[in-house]
Formats: structure tokens, sequence, C-alpha cells
């Protein structure tokens, strides 16, 4: 059986500031088989489907019931995250701490990505030592790309409108849609359904 090898690449200083986030995802997600995992819950098992695509990119506490229970599979290359998630508040800080550890567990080489440009001039500064004490790279866009979403986009779905900027075609599957104060859930999945470069896999939820 030939082993499937991360098609990411590692940083050695484990932290990019500034970087032309656009350009890296050019360079290693294209012509790729990428799915982007939300984190609704499920009630079937979707991990053959998940674990079968070259790419697989999980956001923020991914590790939900469903993922406990092996229905989202077990492959990570990408940890897309809001920086501002489980670090500040000192409840949720261990939350955060064990799922790097997941992480880690998974795919020693995983590329932490936040797709927020605003990440990088508000949270940045612990961060720049938090993920490369836990082992992990962190990358942080240098310009902020505009999705004309009436509210602020959730990770998922900025993280896909970049990769759509560069007709980069993805899967979704797991995306709740649900409204929030911060996120508009409802309208990023009708504009993910109506764009031609989204495979839009439904997730039977409870």
């Amino acid at each position: 059986m030939t082993r499937r090898r991360n098609c990411l690449c590692q940083f050695p200083d484990r932290h990019q500031d500034r970087m032309d986030i656009q350009a890296y995802l050019q360079q290693h997600f294209l012509e790729k088989r990428i799915v982007l995992v939300g984190n609704a819950p499920f009630t079937e098992d979707r991990s053959s489907l998940i674990d079968g695509y070259d790419v697989v990119v999980r956001f923020n506490l991914f590790d939900n019931p469903s993922f406990q229970r092996g229905q989202t599979g077990r492959r990570i290359h990408c940890w897309c995250v809001n920086l501002g998630t489980g670090r500040k508040k000192r409840r949720d800080r261990a939350e955060h701490d064990r799922h790097c550890d997941v992480v880690k567990a998974l795919s020693p080489q995983c590329m932490v990505i936040t797709p927020y440009e605003e990440d990088r001039r508000h949270r940045l500064a612990d961060v720049t030592t938090y993920y490369p004490q836990r082992d992990l790279t962190v990358i942080s866009p240098d310009t902020a790309m505009p999705t004309g979403l009436p509210k602020q986009p959730s990770a998922g779905y900025y993280f896909a409108h970049r990769l759509f900027s560069l007709s980069i075609p993805v899967a979704v599957i797991g995306f709740t849609g649900e409204t929030s104060q911060r996120h508009d859930g409802p309208e990023e999945n009708r504009r993910l359904r109506g764009n031609a470069l989204v495979t839009f896999h439904e997730t039977p939820s409870a």
C-alpha cells in the first residue's frame, strides 16, 4: 500500500507573520481534492468520504462528539482557526490546549492557519509563542479579502472564499448554516450552494 504523504509544507521557524497566504494556498492546494469539514453534529458515519480527500481542513474546536465517535474521519492537514477561539478565557484555555494535542497526535506537521487578516493585527501577540510552544506552525495572512457578507464570515466560509479567489474547487460538509450574533450562517450556506466551485455534501444531523 502506498503511504499518502502530507501535502503541506512545514516552515522551520514555526511562525510566519505577514504571509502572502494566497500564494501559499495556490502552491499547496491547487490540483488537490479538498474537503472543508464543519462542526455540525452528524448522525451518520461520513468518515470514508472525508478521509478519502487529499486535503482535510478542520475548524476551531472540531473535536466534538461526532468527531469523537469517528463519524467525521480522522485525517487533518490544515487546522483553520479564529485566533481568539478558546485561548483568552481561562475556562476555555484547557479545551484549546487539548485540541492542540489532538492535532499533533493526528498530524504532527499540520499547519495552523487563520484566514482573518485582523487576527494578525489584533490577536497575534501571544500566538507567536502559544502555537510554537506546542510544536505547531501558525500562518497569518498579510492582507484582508472582503467577502461582501453582512456579518463577519465564519472561519470556514472565509477560508473557502480565499480558495474561490484562486478558482480552487472544494467539497464542503458539516457547515451548520445557523444564525449567530457574529455570523450569517444561512447566507454563507446559500452562497456555498450556489458556487460552481463547491461540492456540497449534505449532513444528516440530529
